[in-house]
């Protein structure tokens, strides 16, 4: 039986790994972006942050499911502490592929520890605990984003980030340690090759709940927005002449307030307004929210933009999250979870590139509007299935 404590010790250590990948891909593509490189090669460095996902999201889940979890959270989180400590060493000589390796490294493994952090909190927060729980991980994400802005800040200005790096390092061997005690006693569970089904077994799992795939839907139009605005505002507030280079991510910490905010009161929201007009309502104002510097640019409205961003796009997350533990056996949970967070982020590592020539072409401000763009797509099949649900009892009658 694990300890009461277990659920805490994970957000921990989720607190910990998100603050170090935040600091590292807040700051290094601005510090290409700003320091000579082009947009386009900041775009790839920040898409970087979600290759691990798409690329292997659903191989993880497979690991996931099939080892012991102490073993691969300690395992993966003191590889991720020696990686960090080794680029380091680096600096300030390091080359663009070691960057790359670096942070392709750091993608990959950050999305190992949130697979198996899904997956391991069923098993370690009673039912009813999970809508808190999953609130509770986004709070603390943005709590962490509320930091890592400031430090990406002085990284920026400073002479050398070799001291910034090196607590990196230190942070992921502490979150090392959160693994070891919090997983200690989870019961170890191996499956056959036969009980993990096939990548198309696990597919349809998720296809046939329609009601989390159209959610996942909405989550992938809101993250290709959510990753192209929270590079291009940035840009496009230094190009308005309203911040200054080293100034920028402070426009960051807005968007993790709101997120905060929106954590705290997602609960009781999911159960007043029901999961789908929670996240087409979300939709609209977040579309309005991120829009809103586009045609009134001014230093206060970036910061009032970026927190109604993360306020709305909290809302959702959560309810997915939430859906996807309650609906999907535990036994798959962590193949499903690979799929849709692949999902997930597919619209990012796709949309960023592409914002990115726009942005190099047409202006930051062209690549938003892309970003907008991508709410729209995502909420077509929800709102499609709204309306058809609605003329239909309504045809009934």
């Amino acid at each position: 039986m694990t300890s009461p404590k277990a659920p805490y010790q994970l957000v921990c250590a989720f607190a910990l790994e998100n603050f170090c990948s935040q600091v590292l891909f807040i700051y290094t593509p601005l510090f290409v972006i700003f320091n000579g490189g082009d947009g386009v090669l900041g775009s790839f460095l920040r898409a970087l942050a979600y290759i691990g996902p798409v690329l292997f999201g659903y191989y993880i889940g497979v690991l996931v499911d099939h080892f012991d979890k102490r073993w691969l959270g300690c395992s993966i989180a003191l590889l991720l502490a020696a990686a960090a400590a080794c680029y380091t060493l680096r600096l300030p000589d390091q080359t663009l592929g070691e960057t790359f390796l670096f942070l392709g490294s750091v993608s990959i493994g950050t999305y190992f520890l949130n697979n198996l952090r899904a997956s391991v909190m069923p098993s370690v927060a009673r039912r009813a605990q999970l809508p808190r729980m999953n609130a509770t991980l986004l709070v603390t994400e943005n709590i962490a984003l509320l930091a890592a802005p400031l430090i990406a800040s002085l990284l920026l200005s400073a002479s050398s980030p070799s001291v910034g790096f090196a607590v990196i390092a230190a942070l992921f061997c502490l979150a090392t340690t959160l693994y070891y005690f919090a997983l200690a006693n989870l019961p170890c569970v191996e499956h056959s090759p036969q009980a993990l089904g096939t990548f198309g077994d696990n597919l349809r799992l998720l296809t046939s709940n329609k009601p989390l795939l159209r959610l996942v839907y909405v989550v992938m139009g809101n993250n290709a927005f959510v990753g192209v605005y929270l590079l291009y505002i940035l840009i496009y507030a230094a190009e308005t002449g309203l911040f200054d280079a080293a100034q920028v991510p402070q426009i960051l910490i807005a968007y993790a307030l709101g997120s905060i905010l929106s954590g705290s009161t997602a609960e009781k929201a999911i159960t007043l307004f029901g999961n789908r007009n929670l996240a087409l309502l979300c939709c609209l104002l977040m579309a309005m929210g991120g829009s809103l510097p586009l045609w009134l640019p001014a230093y206060e409205v970036f910061f009032l933009s970026a927190f109604l961003v993360g306020f709305f796009a909290a809302y959702v997350v959560i309810a997915v999250w939430t859906l996807r533990q309650t609906l999907i056996p535990a036994a798959s949970l962590g193949r499903v979870t690979g799929i849709t967070s692949a999902l997930f982020k597919l619209s990012m590592v796709v949309a960023i590139p592409i914002a990115g020539l726009l942005g190099e072409s047409q202006g930051s401000a062209a690549a938003v509007v892309f970003g907008l763009a991508g709410i729209l797509l995502g909420a077509i099949p929800l709102a499609r299935a709204a309306l058809v649900e609605r003329f239909g009892k309504t045809g009934a009658t």
